[in-house]
């Protein structure tokens, strides 16, 4: 049955929430783990050596065999957040996909990057051949229009506020975008910039720009300005590059 669970601690009070696609499989191997001091939620499994097994308690939250993946990790997000399981629990993430909120020390980082740099990379000096690009393909086609699980669908009524309460809990919590403050790259701007429907390039003084926005930012000229003399035929220097000239 799938669901939402939580792992109880019933000496500190603190909760680990989960979610599953088979709740009584899941019990059995949170507690495997546990008993064989091999849980991948350290924190977790440091408490359980603490306290021993009969000071935690498997509770089944909510259930049901027609929940979606989406749903799961909605569910999910949302008991972290109502039980505090995160910043005053045993949950490494906000709950939902992937690492949010996951706060790795400066070790892991470095850890995990040697590990998957160079040779270390388990892709390091290969590439695809056609047959798996072939079947790559086919399955990714399998999730797209309406055979995407979520297609035709929206999220939950109040799925902003949950989105908001996260982040607030997640900024409380200490956690800082790495992407903060940091620029991003040349190659990802001009990217991005060639992307954008509207953008036109122009030509100033012989020069080219993505953009006009790109123009003000590196000649200091004010955008408007820019805007009234690719208008004005008293400044022949200043064209779209779709201009003959």
């Amino acid at each position: 049955m799938k669901g939402i669970y939580s792992i109880l601690n019933n000496v500190t009070g603190k909760y680990y929430i989960g979610e599953t696609v088979n709740l009584n499989r899941r019990k059995i191997c949170h507690f495997s783990e546990l008993r064989k001091n091999r849980h991948k939620n350290d924190h977790l499994q440091k408490s359980f050596n603490k306290y021993g097994e009969e000071a935690f308690v498997f509770t089944v939250i909510e259930e049901n065999e027609k929940f979606t993946q989406e749903e799961l990790y909605t569910l999910e997000a949302y008991y972290v957040m109502k039980y505090n399981s995160f910043a005053h629990g045993y949950n490494l993430t906000l709950g939902g996909t992937g690492t949010k909120g996951r706060l790795f020390s400066e070790a892991e980082r470095r850890l995990k990057s040697e590990k998957m740099t160079g040779s270390g990379n388990h892709f390091y000096g290969r590439s695809h051949s056609e047959e798996v690009k072939k079947l790559l393909s086919e399955k990714a086609s399998l999730k797209t229009g309406e055979k995407n699980s979520f297609f035709g669908r929206t999220h939950v009524s109040n799925w902003k506020e949950i989105r908001r309460q996260l982040y607030k809990e997640k900024s409380i919590s200490g956690w800082v975008s790495s992407n903060k403050g940091v620029p991003k790259p040349k190659l990802a701007v001009e990217s991005m910039k060639k992307n954008m429907p509207h953008r036109k390039e122009i030509l100033v003084d012989g020069i080219c720009y993505l953009s006009i926005s790109e123009c003000a930012k590196l000649t200091e000229i004010k955008r408007t300005t820019i805007r009234a003399r690719l208008k004005n035929d008293n400044f022949p220097n200043y064209l779209y590059k779709t201009v003959e000239v």
